[in-house]
């Protein structure tokens, strides 16, 4: 699976784990009936996943402007249950 990472924060855990844990990371999703309550949750599972290539690349958003993207091939490794955020 190809996933398109653009976000400052999304940047700088592929560059993390591309360094210091051998391209392993965990998505988390945000818990939506936190959110409606106005509160910040994660969901009790995320996904391990391990990447396998990169492809640098360019964002533009609906405004035109563009910056720097990354393209990133991923294996979906496991179910992980997800700690708090701290």
């Amino acid at each position: 699976r190809e996933v398109h990472m653009y976000d400052t924060s999304n940047l700088a855990v592929l560059k993390y784990a591309m360094k210091h844990t051998g391209g392993y990371y965990v998505q988390a999703v945000i818990d939506q009936d936190a959110l409606a309550e106005r509160k910040f949750r994660l969901c009790q599972f995320g996904v391990l996943r391990r990447v396998l290539g990169t492809q640098d690349g360019i964002h533009r958003n609906n405004l035109g402007e563009s910056s720097r993207s990354v393209r990133a091939r991923v294996l979906s490794m496991s179910r992980v249950q997800v700690g708090g955020v701290t």
